[in-house]
């Protein structure tokens, strides 16, 4: 319930809903810190605290102690008052270097002395009408301001003693103040530090979220996904100001989800955000998120090689053929093996069985050769076949042993086919040649 009260009331979303806790406590007023007042830092380095009266001291004269979110000073951003607590306590967020906005409750009526000394990451402040007292340097070395905000009628309180209340900030900054209430400040003890008053009319509020690495274009304001407070000035007919005050909060960016595949050659890869992917590569795909941000999916696919393997062959009739992974072959054919690959892709075996008839090595006549062809184990042709009438005119008194010598001994170390046409038909032989 701690949560919900906070967020709604300060923020009109759920947006930090989504951020986990990295640490809670208690820091109410009582020493060691009441159970009246609670503080939680999210995940994105905005510190909350919520309650009922006044937060614990942390310099006095009763002693000196740490706050108990101290250690981690280097790494809050951002500070949210909840609505009900009536004081910020004394040194509670002193030299806080990476603060770089607040939000004060509008019911807090006093900031004790050195709350935000030396937090120089703020450039702006907003106090609300409820703040009747500032305690001495409270804004002490914040020399990076360059706008205050006040929306008290009758000027705050400022502890005047050692240095001020904004000791070290530049007098000529801009000072937001009631319209009517510019002479009043100007004539306020501590107030009169500052030369550059500018009165309004009415502010209006606006607590937004962003998302990363975009611009925020809404209510009148055109500035890029930078968490802090930004005001857009209207001119009343009066001669006031009218501010538009804008805090803004930038939700985390999304991790991008990182998936693996991989798919065999040939094959189609297909999900519920890729489709008919073919090629190894990375790809992107862009969503939105809880926060209606962009949240990125990356796919590394890989392709795997599927083999194919290409062999021809021949048997006498009667012979039967087993070899190249094939068994018990009788017929002429062609023949398909599947075998599967260490990488999950079939592999594919061709063969190409031609069966010679009866009588062809009983031939009472020497075989003549007319013509022969090449091809290697894919089945490829080679480019030096000879056509019939080739180098030699028919007939050929060449024998296939003769043309098989001559071939082994001319043709580059490998395994061949050859197809080779004879007086009595066609013969199919496995040609191995070795390296010369």
């Amino acid at each position: 319930m701690f949560l919900a009260a906070i967020l709604f009331p300060l923020w009109g979303l759920g947006g930090l809903h989504a951020q986990s806790v990295i640490d809670f406590g208690y820091c109410g007023a009582n020493a060691g810190g009441g159970t009246n007042l609670t503080w939680m830092l999210y995940s994105d380095s905005t510190l909350v605290i919520d309650g009922y009266g006044y937060m614990m001291d942390y310099r006095s004269v009763v002693g000196i102690y740490n706050p108990p979110w101290e250690n981690y000073r280097s790494q809050i951003q951002a500070i949210i008052i909840g609505n009900n607590i009536t004081n910020i306590g004394y040194g509670a967020f002193l030299n806080y270097g990476s603060l770089t906005y607040i939000i004060i409750g509008n019911n807090v009526r006093i900031i004790g002395g050195y709350a935000f000394y030396q937090c120089k990451g703020l450039t702006s402040i907003t106090i609300p009408n409820s703040v009747t007292d500032i305690g001495r340097e409270s804004f002490g070395l914040c020399s990076n301001l360059s706008s205050l905000t006040i929306h008290a009628i009758t000027p705050p309180t400022l502890n005047t003693m050692y240095d001020g209340v904004f000791y070290n900030v530049p007098d000529t900054i801009s000072v937001y103040v009631p319209c009517e209430s510019i002479q009043a400040y100007r004539d306020s003890a501590g107030w009169n530090y500052f030369s550059n008053y500018i009165g309004f009319m009415d502010t209006t509020f606006i607590y937004d979220t962003v998302c990363p690495n975009t611009v925020y274009n809404s209510n009148g304001f055109n500035v890029p996904a930078i968490a802090g407070t930004y005001y857009d000035t209207l001119q009343n007919t009066n001669g006031c100001d009218s501010i538009i005050e804008l805090n803004l909060v930038v939700h985390a960016p999304s991790v991008p989800t990182v998936i693996s595949a991989s798919i065999c050659q040939g094959d189609i890869y297909s999900d519920s955000n890729f489709t008919d992917l073919t090629l190894s590569g990375t790809y992107y795909d862009t969503l939105k998120n809880i926060n209606g941000c962009d949240s990125v999916i990356e796919l590394i696919l890989t392709i795997n090689p599927a083999f194919f393997y290409a062999y021809i062959d021949t048997i006498y009739c009667g012979e039967v053929y087993n070899d190249n992974n094939f068994t018990n072959l009788t017929q002429t054919g062609i023949y398909y093996d599947t075998l599967q690959a260490t990488n999950s892709c079939d592999s594919i075996i061709e063969l190409t069985l031609t069966v010679i008839g009866v009588g062809i090595v009983e031939a009472s006549y020497e075989l003549q050769v007319t013509s022969y062809e090449i091809y290697d184990m894919l089945g490829r042709k080679a480019p030096f076949n000879s056509p019939e009438g080739g180098k030699y005119s028919p007939p050929w008194k060449l024998s296939v042993a003769e043309v098989s010598e001559g071939l082994g001994e001319a043709l580059p170390a490998g395994i061949y086919i050859l197809r080779i046409k004879t007086n009595q038909g066609i013969i199919i032989k496995k040609l191995i040649t070795l390296n010369k």
